[in-house]
């Protein structure tokens, strides 16, 4: 089973339970995103680009400082969170570039291998073939509604006026789908003023 989704959804949670359920999943993380639409706040510095190594259990800055660990964030009901500080953030020449803090920070959630993981598979071409696939599900309908439709959102509130409302608009999406399909069947110029 695949499970196809953009970035809203892509927590650690959700990774999580995918990955206890074996379902293969393809949903990208926000910094994957920000990469692509090229929308990246600091792009030489993105945490991508720091190399951690094992042996010393610290960061390497894409300028060759250290970032080693200095401790755990305890967090209740969710995974200790590794933390990583640099030391020498005040005396690099492009610090501005890298943070707006005084040190740049690196956390390290032990479920990172997860995230890893989808973006290897996100970057395969097969990975991209069936990415891909979501333009075809259900996008492309919301797109229409809201751009080309300008049904930006709801008028109504609550949730059964709100539901009629979005119904309202699915059966109006579906009657100029099949308006077009009997238009490409029957070419009579007669029906044409009462096709959409």
């Amino acid at each position: 089973m695949e499970v196809l989704a953009d970035s809203g959804f892509s927590s650690y949670e959700n990774l999580q339970y995918l990955e206890e359920k074996d379902i293969e999943d393809y949903i990208p993380d926000q910094r994957m995103e920000s990469l692509h639409k090229g929308t990246c706040q600091r792009p030489g510095f993105q945490r991508n680009r720091f190399r951690h190594e094992e042996a010393g259990d610290r960061y390497i800055c894409p300028m060759g400082k250290l970032l080693p660990y200095k401790g755990l964030l305890r967090r209740e009901g969710n995974p200790d969170i590794g933390i990583y500080r640099g030391m020498d953030c005040p005396q690099c020449g492009r610090g501005l570039e890298c943070t707006k803090a005084t040190y740049r920070t690196i956390s390290l959630d032990p479920r990172e291998f997860l995230m890893k993981r989808i973006r290897l598979r996100l970057e395969t071409e097969e990975g991209k073939a069936i990415y891909a696939m979501r333009k075809y599900i259900v996008e492309p309908v919301f797109g229409d509604m809201k751009f080309n439709r300008k049904l930006g959102g709801l008028l109504l509130r609550r949730k059964l006026k709100a539901r009629g409302e979005f119904l309202i608009m699915c059966i109006a999406h579906n009657l100029r789908k099949i308006a077009r399909y009997l238009r490409a069947i029957s070419p009579n110029p007669e029906l044409r003023p009462f096709m959409v």
